[in-house]
């Protein structure tokens, strides 16, 4: 009986430790079956789902099956798989002190109804195995337990469906009767695939120079946090800038119907989260929902560079004004020039050309910019000559175009990869002839990664840097075989594989400090989540 007790000891922490990493994932994929769908059927996921842990329960799953079966007693190997448990309990342990590589999630009000209701379920099992009295028999359930915690995390996402369906109708009609109540607030949706974030901190930097001004907070933007950010609003604001996210059809909508905008400014559509909408079609819908909540003359501001932008139909008696780069469009920027501190372009719109700087860069920078510039302009806001000194002040949003200026030239910092934005940038970097490229994989593009990446890799061979790292769990054999072919020096792709770190620094601060002829000429772009592990 002592070995019984011990036994369940060492699979309540065992278990617990499993628990916790799966709720991590869950909430990491913001509960939702098809984000986890599209994360399971990534190379990546294997090493945390079929992690060696899973790999020896299933073989002592398998033989404590057949011991059961014919009635074998092999105690010394029961007392094995048991203490592989104390193993992984103990590489949790040390793992915990080194606070390294922690699997373990936020423990937000939802996540810890989840957990509860797991705990719960655990203690059944537990009851269930001291009952029985027999520790071979006991050790098989417990060790199936474990094997079965991804479906049980899941049944208990489901099991507080309800409260999570009934929490947040509450929160709805809270943040609708709220809305309704401020009757001169001006909302500003704005959605599209890419830029949303930076445009809505540029918007909002130039509005709060004169206006009273809210707007959702960070990268925040599922409906969830639309709703929570709506009932935040003080009753003399004047302006409210709402970046709408979508990854379904009926996202946006849900928003919009909270909100209830007067613009919209769609900053640009491709193929981003095409694993989670499924077509082209769905991401232009669910992109453009806020486009139905709008009235006669209300304004939508659309960022005409996107060629899917092009097929958007327009409900009749909105104001559609078009921006764009180098193209016909209502507001236009051309000659765009950065000289490494500064960003110059010309300007033109229905009334007046002239030319205008600004301290941010790349292409996407200044398309959103212009969608700023047109809202303000449209509604008579400002004039040209007061945007110029704001648009010389503005700050990316943390993770997008972080500059740092070093002896051997610059870093840019982009976390957030989209295949658009990391065009813009390339395009910006390419004349650099010393351009080290740390780049991540694009997420969440389901059948179009393949397609995607290979495009990638054709613009990066195109500028022939110096050096790329390719830093993807997932897709970096696609691009390094793509660069190959497009005759990129072999010597110039490196892999990383999570213990050639040092090695990758190393070359790359010999590459930037070779000779004094390339101080202050040297770019080094980090693209995309795991390429911070490099940035210091």
């Amino acid at each position: 009986m002592n070995n019984l007790y011990l036994l369940t000891s060492i699979f309540s922490l065992t278990t617990l430790i499993q628990s916790l990493k799966w709720l991590w994932l869950w909430q990491k994929k913001d509960y939702r079956l098809d984000k986890m769908r599209d994360y399971l059927s990534l190379p990546e996921s294997r090493p945390i789902v079929f992690d060696y842990w899973f790999k020896l329960r299933l073989i002592s799953l398998f033989y404590l099956t057949f011991e059961f079966l014919f009635k074998l007693q092999l105690d010394w190997l029961n007392y094995f798989f048991a203490g592989l448990w104390i193993v992984e309990i103990g590489v949790f342990g040390i793992k915990l002190l080194m606070r390294k590589n922690l699997l373990i999630p936020n423990f937000t009000p939802k996540a810890s109804i989840i957990f509860a209701v797991k705990i719960i379920g655990i203690i059944i099992i537990i009851a269930s195995g001291i009952a029985q009295n027999n520790l071979h028999n006991t050790l098989l359930m417990y060790t199936l337990d474990l094997l079965l915690i991804p479906f049980t995390i899941a049944g208990s996402i489901l099991l507080i469906l309800p409260i999570d369906y009934i929490t947040k109708k509450r929160l709805f009609t809270k943040a609708k009767n709220h809305r309704n109540s401020l009757k001169n607030l001006n909302v500003v949706a704005i959605s599209g695939a890419f830029g949303k974030t930076t445009t809505k901190e540029i918007l909002t930097h130039v509005l709060e120079q004169k206006f009273m001004v809210e707007s959702t907070r960070k990268n925040q933007n599922t409906d969830i946090s639309c709703a929570r950010r709506t009932t935040e609003i003080l009753p003399d604001t004047q302006y409210f800038v709402c970046e709408v996210g979508a990854i379904n059809v009926g996202d946006g909508d849900k928003t919009c119907a909270i909100i209830q905008p007067q613009t919209a400014i769609i900053t640009g559509l491709n193929e981003q989260h095409f694993g989670l909408f499924g077509s082209m079609e769905n991401i232009i819908k669910a992109e453009t929902e806020s486009l139905a909540h709008l009235h006669k003359n209300d304004l939508v501001i659309v960022n005409w560079s996107s060629e899917l932008c092009h097929q958007i139909v327009f409900p009749d008696g909105l104001r559609v004004i078009k921006c764009g780069i180098d193209i016909e469009a209502d507001y236009v920027a051309t000659k765009i020039h950065f000289d490494g501190k500064i960003t110059t372009f010309d300007l033109t719109t229905p009334s007046v050309k002239t030319q205008l700087t600004t301290n941010l860069f790349s292409k996407g920078a200044i398309q959103n910019i212009l969608h700023t510039i047109a809202f303000v302009l449209e509604n008579n806001l400002y004039i040209l000559d007061e945007l110029q000194p704001l648009l010389t002040n503005l700050s990316s949003p943390d993770g997008r175009l972080e500059v740092y200026q070093r002896d051997f030239g610059q870093i840019i910092f982009n976390q957030y990869n989209n295949y658009d934005g990391i065009i813009n940038i390339l395009d910006f970097a390419k004349t650099n002839k010393n351009l080290v490229i740390y780049l991540d994989d694009i997420a969440e593009l389901g059948s179009k990664s393949e397609e995607i990446h290979k495009k990638l890799a054709v613009e990066l061979a195109s500028i022939q840097p110096a050096k790329i790292i390719l830093l993807g769990r997932n897709f970096s054999k696609v691009i390094e075989k793509e660069l190959l072919k497009r005759q990129l020096a072999p010597e110039s792709i490196l892999k990383w594989d999570g213990q050639n770190t040092s090695e990758i620094q190393k070359l790359v601060a010999e590459f930037t400090t070779k000779n004094t002829s390339n101080k202050g000429k040297s770019t080094v772009l980090l693209l995309g989540y795991l390429s911070k592990n490099f940035l210091d």
